[in-house]
């Protein structure tokens, strides 16, 4: 996750990858290959083969053929009256949990040689709630809340016996084995860390207090990540298991169940809302999202056989996806900024609106290594800027409008300035005139046919009690962005005598618009995307909307580009949504690049959003 410092401001620049199409969309609700519906409530999955072995509470064990992932099958069901917490296939033999909070549990051996006619071979009775197990060889590693970690012998798994047993602080929630280290998830007491170079004789290594409740964890190489609950996943370096050291931390709404890696790729499942979210932790220290997958139910706990992932659902059984069309974006540059709120791209130069630090000017002809060329003090905080032929239109908070020469980056001249009624948001340049989102229900008007005689040909009153914050102007119409105003539509045929022609009221607040063949794509805050046809300005109409809002209140539209068949969009909260418009009536979310914090204003130029 990237974190800009303190109060410092962050101009990203993204390299997006080629995305899937809308046919295989991974974030689309309905892509999923199956959900197959079964009794009780999954818990835990392990897929080996043609079978998906299920934990189910209520339902004890369950077999599902699933070498049809379109259409699995539930082939057989043993201890249906138990409450399983976990399950590993190894062999012939199904190793599961049952809870004790009610009768004996402790661990259950199930010879699965014909999944059809599962049959238990074996049972040690553990003096907790057995939640979890981890085969490795011979022995079994049993994670028994309450009552720590107990450790097995199962060579014969009709005849298990106790080797060690080794209370922990907190409550053993789930582990992992990596050679002859134990790496406990141990809820109210973060991470615990055992050798059990001697299976018989276990000794606490090192330990990483959390600060919620940790509740799983995978460990690859020398890199643990460690759900912990309403806090995210904390990933940690464990080259040294006696000094865990924290790497970085990936912060999601909802409640944390699973946790899970493969290759370079981190699953992690949340609840409330229920999704499957995917890193690329290739450098643990800068986790990338690389695709998100809205989930049925409650997930609990995950498996990944290849590009295959199955999912225990609590009331919808088993999910099974397919995640072979990750994308890949990721940060490749950025620009140090005081307050960012604007850009334009042109060329190989970025123009910045700076808030209180004016306009600097950026070479990034090579976006991997941006390089200052100049900046320029505005009257006050710099919002929105336009630059046509080396000339810079900048719109400022206390209605300041400046006009700036910048064909010399390293000596920016103002050749114009005046004020008007109002606060800058935004400006728009179009056929020698500059129109200015004005705040204060106002459309400012300028000629600035002649930049270094520029004229005020007056304000427009767009629509009353609501600032206006950005406008775009097309085809002699403005599509102005007015709060609780919504969308209004203005005829700028006569830039000296404007008048609103039509308008739409948008569900939240419109702060910014993009528009292309008739349809205006608009940013409505808490609203998501709003998509709505203006082909007869008198009459627009909606075509579709795209929630993003969710559960995190705070994550809202700010704004919105266009680019080939996706709109990108830019999240309070979130950085970076994109949505599939190829079919402007159906949008369907595909990505969610890397987080960059919260995300005012993007730009897409040749494969790089700025």
């Amino acid at each position: 996750m990237f974190r800009p410092l303190l109060s410092i401001c962050t101009a990203c620049l993204l390299s997006l990858g080629t995305t899937a199409n809308a046919d295989s969309v991974h974030c689309a609700l309905e892509d999923y290959l199956s959900l197959t519906d079964l009794p009780g409530v999954g818990y835990d999955i392990d897929m080996v083969g043609d079978y998906a072995y299920i934990a189910s509470l209520g339902s004890g064990l369950q077999v599902v053929d699933i070498s049809d992932t379109a259409a699995p099958i539930l082939v057989s069901t043993l201890l249906a009256s138990e409450d399983l917490y976990s399950v590993q296939v190894i062999g012939d033999i199904a190793y599961a949990t049952i809870d004790g909070s009610d009768t004996s549990g402790g661990l259950v051996m199930i010879d699965v040689s014909d999944p059809s006619a599962p049959t238990q071979v074996g049972f040690f009775e553990t003096p907790g709630d057995a939640r979890f197990v981890q085969v490795t060889g011979s022995i079994a590693y049993v994670a028994d809340y309450y009552e720590g970690v107990q450790i097995l012998d199962v060579a014969d798994p009709s005849s298990p016996i106790l080797l060690s047993t080794f209370v922990t602080q907190g409550q053993a929630n789930r582990l992992q084995v990596v050679g002859s280290v134990v790496y406990i998830a141990d809820g109210s007491s973060g991470v615990q860390i055992l050798d059990v170079a001697d299976p018989s004789s276990p000794a606490l290594l090192g330990s990483y207090d959390t600060t919620d409740f940790v509740n799983n964890i995978q460990v690859l190489g020398t890199t643990a990540f460690v759900s912990d609950r309403h806090d995210g996943c904390v990933i940690l370096d464990v080259s040294q298991p006696s000094t865990p050291t924290l790497l970085s931390h990936i912060d999601k709404p909802g409640w944390m169940r699973s946790v899970d890696v493969s290759g370079s790729h981190l699953y992690l499942t949340t609840t409330l809302p229920s999704v499957m979210h995917v890193y690329d932790v290739a450098t643990p220290t800068s986790p990338i999202m690389v695709g998100e997958y809205p989930l049925e139910d409650h997930s609990f706990h995950i498996d990944i056989s290849g590009s295959l992932v199955g999912v225990a659902n609590y009331g919808s059984g088993i999910q099974l996806l397919d995640v072979s069309t990750l994308t890949s974006s990721s940060v490749i540059g950025s620009i140090g900024t005081t307050n960012a709120l604007n850009l334009h791209v042109v060329g190989n130069r970025t123009y910045i609106a700076d808030g209180a630090a004016g306009i600097r000017v950026f070479d990034t002809s090579d976006p991997t290594n941006p390089m200052l060329l100049g900046t320029s003090n505005t009257q006050d905080s710099a919002r929105g800027i336009r630059v046509i032929d080396d000339i810079a239109y900048i719109a400022s908070r206390t209605g300041d409008f400046s006009i700036k020469l910048v064909s010399d980056p390293s000596n920016i001249i103002t050749i114009f300035s005046d004020f008007f009624p109002g606060i800058g948001y935004d400006i728009d340049v179009v056929d020698g005139i500059a129109y200015i989102a004005g705040g204060w229900d106002d459309l400012a008007i300028y000629d600035v046919g002649s930049p270094f005689f520029a004229t005020y040909l007056g304000t427009h009153r767009v629509s009353p009690s609501s600032d206006v914050f950005s406008v775009v102007v097309q085809n002699d119409i403005a599509y102005v962005s007015s709060g609780t105003g919504g969308l209004n539509l203005v005829d700028v045929s006569d830039p000296a005598n404007p008048s609103t022609v039509g308008g739409y009221n948008t569900p939240g607040n419109a702060r910014h618009a993009a528009v292309r063949d008739s349809i205006a794509y608009i940013a409505d805050s808490a609203g998501g995307l709003q998509i709505v046809d203006v082909s007869d300005p008198s009459s627009p109409f909606l075509l579709a909307e795209f929630p993003t809002l969710g559960d995190h209140q705070s994550n809202q539209v700010e704004a919105v580009e266009l680019a080939g068949d996706y709109a990108y969009l830019s999240m309070t909260s979130d950085g970076i949504a994109i949505v599939d418009i190829s079919d402007p009536t159906m949008p369907i979310g595909v990505d969610i690049p890397p987080q960059v914090r919260s995300a005012r204003r993007i730009q897409i130029v040749g494969g790089v959003a700025y």
